[in-house]
């Protein structure tokens, strides 16, 4: 029996997964850059803030579904008897989903939203 080669899938899913846990925890819970939808709506008043906090909170919602998507569909096929990818591959998959990620994040910003930390 020929072992068929791993999906490409499960990794890029990590990648789009894992990139948004960190932008969504580091950039926008500790070092709070920017929020989800800080371009649009300020999070310098009490109600934008909330209404940033509740966009973020979706948005964390969306990269946990990702990564549980790449972790079932990573389960299934090693299931169904494909070749478990090598690390390289799948770090190389992972790598390459977060800089997509980051990529379109980029193009998404808005000026405002690339403001240094606030002062505490």
């Amino acid at each position: 029996m020929v072992k068929e080669k791993p999906g490409v899938l499960p990794g890029l899913l990590f990648g789009l997964g894992f990139g948004g846990f960190v932008d969504g925890i580091v950039l926008r819970e500790i070092l709070q850059w920017h929020h989800m939808i800080s371009g649009a709506q300020s999070s310098e008043t009490l109600a934008g803030l909330e209404l940033n906090v509740v966009a973020d909170g979706f948005f964390h919602v969306v990269t946990w579904l990702l990564v549980m998507a790449g972790s079932i569909m990573t389960l299934v096929s090693w299931r169904q008897g494909r070749l478990a990818p090598t690390w390289s591959f799948h770090f190389g998959l992972l790598v390459a989903e977060w800089g997509f990620f980051n990529v379109v994040e980029g193009f998404d910003r808005s000026p405002t939203a690339r403001r240094p930390p606030r002062a505490r």
